[in-house]
């Protein structure tokens, strides 16, 4: 026997979860290592897009974003990742023993590659970019409203509420 039970996770936000009681430990158990799998294959979805982001723009924000994501969800750092941070140290200790350094902050940053040339900051690039993302997915939306019928007259409704 099976009972669900919907309730509210935040009041404002309208996010949901259900609650599922499961007599049957053998359906428990399936039920468990299923949602433990889906919750597995949506963090390792959730690495994979800063990664892609990395390669389409070479920004290190990207690189960082992941790291901090795989620290905070106990992740162990997947082969591009190390690959990043061993050569990001492998060029500091290159800096240090050539004795190129001489205190410039610029060989941290260049061993980052965070020098992304010609004056483009990677923080000012990573949000360019992410608004860009941002109008893109909107507007895909609109044209999937469109499609679907949903949208008849674009004059007469705000952007807001055609994204919505």
């Amino acid at each position: 026997m099976i009972i669900a039970e919907d309730k509210p996770i935040r009041k404002n936000e309208g996010e949901r979860y259900i609650t599922i009681y499961i007599k049957d430990p053998q359906i428990k158990k399936r039920v468990s290592k299923a949602i433990s799998e889906a919750q597995i294959a949506f963090k390792d979805l959730l690495l994979y897009i800063p990664k892609k982001k990395y390669d389409i723009w070479q920004n290190p924000l990207y690189v960082w974003e992941a790291i901090t994501f795989c620290i905070s969800n106990k992740k162990t750092f997947p082969a591009w990742l190390l690959n990043y941070l061993t050569e990001a140290g492998g060029n500091l200790l290159k800096a240090t023993k050539t004795g190129t350094d001489k205190g410039n902050p610029e060989t941290v940053s260049d061993a980052f590659g965070f020098n992304l040339g010609k004056g483009r900051s990677p923080f000012t690039n990573y949000l360019t970019t992410e608004k860009y993302i941002e109008v893109a997915l909107a507007a895909l939306k609109i044209i999937k409203n469109i499609k679907n019928g949903k949208i008849r007259k674009l004059r007469n409704q705000s952007f807001n509420e055609i994204v919505a």
